[in-house]
């Protein structure tokens, strides 16, 4: 009988340990995997941002590529045209318009204008 009792307290405490080991197995299991989930997700929203990029340098190669062949159209054209129309082109460039001269230039109405602070011409706003 002693013998039996003894092996059923072995066994209880047994039990014990092994119910202790498997909640902390079971705690060690959800903490893993919460952190396998942040994990996968944050995988996958860098393969979204590499996606993004590569989608957006290979935009930015197909630009800069375009404007290289445009930059070797305008290149080979002028090549062939002739000297003398870009001459023409450049000849029909505006001159800006520059301002009057001081006070000197200005004329009598003006001068007036000037020192009273009224308008008589035909801009007079106001009434004075």
């Amino acid at each position: 009988m002693q013998l039996l009792e003894k092996n059923v307290a072995q066994l209880t405490l047994i039990q014990k340990e092994l119910v202790v080991q498997n909640t902390e197995l079971k705690k060690q299991v959800a903490l893993l995997e919460r952190k396998l989930q942040a994990r996968t997700e944050r995988i996958d929203y860098l393969e979204a941002r590499l996606e993004d990029h590569s989608n957006q340098a290979e935009a930015w190669k197909r630009k800069a590529e375009e404007l290289q062949s445009m930059r070797n159209h305008d290149s080979a054209r002028a090549a062939i045209q002739p000297a003398s129309s870009n001459v023409l082109r450049f000849s029909r460039i505006a001159k800006p318009m520059r301002g009057g001269g001081g006070v000197n230039a200005m004329s009598g109405d003006a001068v007036e204008e000037k020192a009273t602070g009224r308008s008589t011409g035909f801009f007079s706003w106001g009434g004075n």
